[in-house]
């Protein structure tokens, strides 16, 4: 994949240093492939475990309740986001379009 963006990073105008849909979509499909890999694979101790990190740990306490939210809440949040910037775009709703095909 072409560069990375980081949480912080600032966005450039230059769409050529992003990576294609088609990369993002692979990493998606990647990512979470691993993450549901990981959680079948955690024994229940595991899940239990409490979550190092005291700013993570108000919110998720244990390393199984932040899996949870990744698998079932945080790309359907990203998502909303899209959803969002498309409308602001003036773009038609994803969602329209795959129902109209």
């Amino acid at each position: 994949m072409g560069k990375t963006l980081r949480l912080g990073s600032t966005p450039i105008a230059h769409r050529e240093e992003y990576p294609s849909k088609d990369e993002l979509l692979r990493a998606l499909d990647e990512r979470r492939n691993t993450l549901s890999q990981a959680y079948l694979r955690a024994t229940p101790e595991e899940l239990a475990k409490p979550m190092a990190d005291p700013r993570i740990a108000r919110i998720f306490p244990t390393v199984g309740r932040l899996i949870a939210y990744a698998m079932m809440f945080h790309e359907g949040t990203h998502l909303g986001q899209l959803a969002a910037w498309r409308k602001a775009a003036g773009l038609p709703a994803a969602l329209f379009k795959l129902a109209t095909k």
